[in-house]
């Protein structure tokens, strides 16, 4: 799913949350299969300098990553043939993508996808791993916090996480997370200055037994000012929402088809009857109306 633009916000941050490597060990074997389902809300209005017109642009979907694990490395990563199916609109047109490719599950659950459906999808998991990434060192205790501040030539983001209880989600026992962030863009994901303000909240599902995703929701709204342009401006918003459908336990035989074929048009599969995430409520994240994820 792709909306005309000159900002991939989503691909700037989500670059960033994904460098450290995991120490813990998944509890994944040969033969399982995960499904991911995964949602996409993303929106952009840009208000140019006189006398141009306002341009708005808008991007919904839903699908599902298929996820069939057929190797265990020595330090415990997952190795998956994966089957993806998503459907959607573009600015009031249909959109349908399928796809096999691989991925890998890293031992704290994150999930790094080589090829992909799209862009767009593979940037929300991006956005999971990198809370997959930090809880995974932590203990989880109902209450602990914790700041991340992330601080680059493209963006400066104060993050701040919250335990706040435990429960059964997706039949698993997950611990659940809030987030907000606040920090100000620098630049554009093609390198030029830029002057503007990034949000973001969400929360997370984390199943600490097994180092799983269970799910995440997260808003996003970045907002663009242009310099000496008191009017001018570009506001961009999502909304990402993942879930973990199912986990099927394998006999642990299964093998990879790396060169088994998309599957035939018409046939993609529908998203399981999962509930989303809860959001947060929180003032810091509006209702979306814009998109980050504007960018060819």
């Amino acid at each position: 799913m792709k909306c005309s633009g000159r900002f991939a916000l989503l691909a700037v941050i989500a670059s960033l949350l994904c460098n450290r490597e995991p120490a813990t060990a998944s509890q994944l074997a040969a033969g399982d299969t995960l499904v991911y389902a995964v949602t996409l809300e993303l929106q952009q209005h840009r208000v140019p300098r006189p006398p141009l017109p306002e341009e708005s642009s808008e991007a919904v979907g839903a699908g599902t990553e298929t996820l069939h694990i057929y190797s265990i490395g020595a330090d415990g990563t997952a190795y998956a043939k994966v089957e993806a199916g998503f459907r959607g609109t573009q600015d009031g047109k249909p959109v349908e993508l399928h796809g096999n490719f691989f991925a890998k599950v890293l031992p704290d659950g994150q999930i790094r996808v080589q090829g992909g459906l799209d862009r767009s999808i593979d940037e929300a998991l991006n956005f999971a791993n990198a809370i997959t990434r930090e809880v995974s060192q932590r203990s989880l205790a109902i209450g602990q916090t914790w700041r991340t501040t992330i601080d680059t030539n493209y963006v400066s983001l104060a993050v701040q996480r919250r335990v706040t209880s435990r429960k059964l989600y997706q039949h698993f026992p997950a611990a659940i997370i809030q987030s907000t962030a606040d920090g100000i863009l620098k630049k554009n994901s093609d390198g030029s200055k830029a002057w503007g303000s990034v949000t973001m909240g969400g929360t997370s599902y984390y199943d600490d037994r097994d180092h799983l995703l269970i799910g995440e929701s997260i808003r996003m709204l970045t907002v663009v000012r242009e310099p000496n342009q008191a009017q001018a401006h570009s506001n961009y918003s999502a909304t990402v929402n993942v879930v973990l459908s199912s986990l099927t336990r394998g006999s642990g035989e299964a093998a990879p088809r790396a060169g088994a074929a998309a599957p035939a048009a018409g046939a993609t599969p529908k998203p399981a009857a999962t509930p989303l995430p809860e959001s947060t409520g929180m003032g810091a994240t509006p209702v979306p109306t814009v998109t980050p994820r504007i960018g060819s």
